[in-house]
């Protein structure tokens, strides 16, 4: 079952980005532009918190092998808070500092301002993408991915309908998709720390 809700959890990411993509073109080549260069810091994140979360899932699995179940819960949090603060650290900086990474790519200011607008939204709350990943690697080696999965979904379904409420009934426009993505992210991480931090794991009876 773990298996197959982590083969499931892989898919929604990448659909997330299509319907996403989908929302921002609705605003024009430009706000494309913007959310494709301030999406590519998250893709550069993904390696760190992978590099972390492979080593938590060989630590978990054996703690929980060994039926040690506190050390492999004290091993997941150590890893992702390091992850989360790592990530979340560096997420401020480009929050704080917007406009010099959307200038690497582009001086169009059209394009610079819906990087900028993406960035300010969504970069400060990366600490919480970082730990949600980390956390979904170490589940893994529980063999407890319906926290993940849940949050996975909740991810994308915020974002996206989130995204979608925010154009048609509250006039939000593209920072209000961005809005929603920060949501989602928000949610991704919370929903899989905190059923965790409530109710760590222990062996079935």
């Amino acid at each position: 079952m773990a298996g197959l809700l982590t083969g499931c959890g892989a898919v929604t990411p990448n659909l997330a980005a299509v319907l996403m993509t989908g929302l921002v073109g609705r605003f024009g080549v430009a706000a494309l532009a913007g959310y494709g260069i301030g999406v590519r810091l998250e893709f550069m994140l993904v390696p760190l918190a992978f590099g972390i979360g492979s080593g938590l899932t060989t630590l978990v699995g054996v703690a929980a092998g060994a039926n040690d179940w506190q050390r492999a819960v004290r091993a997941a949090w150590t890893g992702s808070l390091i992850a989360g603060l790592g990530i979340g650290a560096f997420g401020w900086v480009v929050a704080l500092l917007p406009e010099g990474w959307a200038r690497l790519f582009t001086d169009d200011p059209d394009v610079v301002a819906a990087t900028v607008a993406y960035i300010t939204r969504v970069a400060p709350f990366y600490c919480l993408f970082g730990i949600g990943m980390t956390l979904s690697f170490a589940s893994q080696g529980a063999g407890r991915m319906k926290a993940p999965f849940a949050a996975g979904i909740a991810r994308m379904v915020i974002a996206a309908l989130g995204g979608w409420y925010a154009i048609e009934h509250l006039g939000w426009g593209l920072n209000g998709v961005f809005t929603a993505i920060a949501v989602g992210m928000i949610a991704f991480g919370t929903l899989i720390a905190g059923p965790l931090l409530v109710h760590p794991w222990r062996g079935r009876a």
